[in-house]
């Protein structure tokens, strides 16, 4: 299920609907990171501990130890997060099933053309949800400054935003 850009602020801070799988995929890497962590922590919420989030980064591991550690899970969390980095085409079959309520699956993946095995199999899917993470256009950039501002109690004057828009470019870790 393909997450749309209007949705997406919306689906991060509630995760309604919820799918135990998500997939963040694209060219800015800061703004997979940003919604990535923004979606752990609206999940966790206050049941957060160190034994609640694992990380496989797939250069590292192979699909087949992340495979068994989802079959398992963890005995000692109330609800637990793998997030899975650099996930790989090859063996995709576990991705489809429906896992527990208390686990969350966040992928995180560069650029992924139409033709991918593993964007395909997300877009199809209702258990799952795709975010696409592409550079910050205008729109988006005066938004953030906007609701910056708002979040921080600070007046941003209209020559402070354009100023700020020119300086930060379209790069979410800069931002």
């Amino acid at each position: 299920m393909k997450i749309k850009n209007y949705e997406i602020e919306n689906f991060s801070n509630t995760l309604k609907p919820f799918k135990n799988m998500i997939l963040l995929y694209g060219a800015d890497e800061g703004l997979v990171y940003h919604r990535s962590k923004t979606i752990i922590k609206t999940f966790l919420g206050n049941t957060f501990d160190k034994n609640s989030l694992r990380i496989f980064d797939f250069k590292d591991k192979n699909s087949g130890e992340v495979e068994e550690f989802l079959n398992v899970g963890s005995l000692f969390v109330e609800k637990e997060v793998v997030k899975i980095i650099n996930p790989n085409e090859k063996n995709i079959n576990w991705i489809s099933r429906k896992y527990p309520e208390n686990l969350l699956v966040v992928l995180c993946a560069d650029e992924l053309t139409t033709k991918s095995k593993i964007r395909k199999r997300f877009e199809e899917d209702n258990n799952c949800a795709i975010i696409a993470c592409y550079k910050v256009d205008n729109a988006q950039l005066k938004n953030t400054i906007y609701q910056f501002g708002l979040k921080n109690n600070i007046k941003i004057t209209d020559a402070a935003k354009d100023f700020l828009m020119e300086v930060l470019g379209n790069n979410y870790q800069i931002i």
